[in-house]
């Protein structure tokens, strides 16, 4: 499992591809746990959304985008958690495009 906090309000999460289907589930919810206890009800979990090994659509990079803009600034403890199973690659083109997006939006 790789947990990291790129901010305090930003969360990257990813698993192995090659993790077994028990082990992910269980790794799933000991983060789960740990949110919960560190965060309360104040964090939203996004999946990256598409396959693996293909770019993704201008469209849902701005739309993931939007997402994440609208719960970060609905609430001051919000956090956001990127989740992505099979590597790192899908988690920090999101996390990339969403500061480059929030800093040109604002």
């Amino acid at each position: 499992i790789n947990l990291d906090y790129i901010t305090e309000r930003i969360i990257t999460v990813s698993l192995p591809h090659a993790c077994p289907d028990q082990t992910y589930l269980q790794n799933l919810r000991e983060i789960t746990q740990m949110l919960k206890s560190k965060h309360g009800h104040n964090y939203m979990v996004l999946d990256t959304g598409w396959l693996d090994l293909l770019a993704p659509s201008m469209e849902q990079m701005c739309g993931v985008c939007k997402t994440m803009e609208n719960w970060l600034h609905s609430h001051t403890q919000h956090v956001l958690v990127m989740h992505c199973r099979g590597g790192q690659g899908r988690v920090g083109v999101m996390v990339a495009s969403y500061i480059h997006f929030s800093s040109i939006s604002t």
